[in-house]
């Protein structure tokens, strides 16, 4: 983990001429260099590896603006290392080689750096023709690889993009590219964290799936009442099975015999069995006092769940108030 602290004064890598000339000034020299309050600061500073075409525009603390063509390593790199027409490049960098800054070794001397995407501290690269997914080592997503056109890269340890009032991140907005190409396609937006395309899948857009949920709470809620009449049904026909009987061979003839008639005793009937009353009064209680209120929750939960979730007025509203995509 890099240091969150760094030392005011850090001569690490300076050449040793500076070093020396820095051992031979006096006090109030040392203070004027010491970069307080914006003066000079002496610090390590890398040497670029300029190409013939190139102009730079260097800075006093490792800051550089390079107008050339296209590279992002040597000098034989890129569409400008390879002789390419068109493809001039604006290379704008702070912090060159970071915190691995060298400019002398003890055997070559001055050492010469190239443009290094990444172990430079920030970049903005704007280029009328580059490879710029190749050159940043990203990750293809669904947009894929650009190859040999213009293209703007930032990167930086954060990117902030800040906006006094909107931000739009638009595709597709002319029928040719830089190259003369028509575009027969729209290309769309990837947002890839860690670099990893394996698992990317498509954004869902947010009032569709507010109208989805909406018609599978409507069918949750039309199979609650189906449930419901169901239970109702089945709550008379246990009423009818508790107090069932049938004709009784029986006890009808017990009844002719008696000369009272063949409904004498219990109607001519069986009596009602015990084991399916006490079934049918089991069942009836649970209908009552578990599906039928168990049903009522659930059509309440539904109406709170729509309520909650699905309505642009609940602070809990599954979409957002402020971000859109198609």
């Amino acid at each position: 983990m890099a240091p969150l602290y760094e030392r005011v004064v850090d001569l690490t890598n300076v050449p040793p001429a500076e070093k020396e000339v820095m051992s031979t000034m006096s006090r109030q020299s040392r203070i004027d260099t010491s970069g307080i309050n914006g003066d000079q600061l002496i610090e390590a500073i890398p040497r670029l590896n300029s190409a013939a075409c190139e102009r730079v525009i260097e800075g006093q603390n490792n800051t550089f603006i390079v107008l050339g063509r296209d590279r992002l390593g040597g000098t034989l790199h890129g569409y400008g290392g390879i002789g390419h027409p068109r493809c001039g490049t604006i290379d704008i960098v702070a912090g060159r080689m970071s915190n691995l800054v060298v400019t002398e070794d003890s055997t070559v001397g001055p050492v010469q750096v190239n443009p290094n995407t990444a172990l430079d501290a920030s970049r903005v690269y704007i280029s009328q023709k580059t490879d710029v997914d190749k050159n940043f080592n990203l990750a293809d997503g669904k947009v894929g690889k650009s190859v040999g056109k213009a293209a703007i890269a930032i990167k930086s340890d954060a990117v902030r993009i800040i906006a006094r009032e909107g931000i739009k991140l638009v595709t597709g907005t002319d029928i040719i590219n830089s190259r003369g190409a028509n575009l027969v396609s729209v290309s769309g937006i990837d947002l890839i964290a860690g670099n990893n395309d394996s698992s990317l899948q498509p954004l869902v857009k947010g009032e569709s799936l507010v109208e989805t949920l909406s018609l599978m709470i409507d069918r949750i809620s039309e199979l609650n009442g189906i449930v419901d009449a169901f239970a109702t049904y089945q709550l008379e026909l246990n009423s009818k099975l508790m107090n069932h009987t049938h004709p009784d061979v029986i006890n009808m003839a017990i009844g002719a015999i008696g000369g009272t008639g063949p409904d004498a005793l219990t109607d001519g009937s069986t009596l009602p069995s015990p084991k399916v009353a006490k079934a049918a009064m089991k069942n009836i209680f649970a209908l009552n006092s578990i599906t039928k209120k168990d049903l009522l929750t659930n059509k309440v939960n539904l109406g709170r769940l729509r309520t909650t979730y699905l309505k642009p007025f609940s602070t809990e509203y599954i979409n957002s108030r402020y971000n859109n995509t198609n």
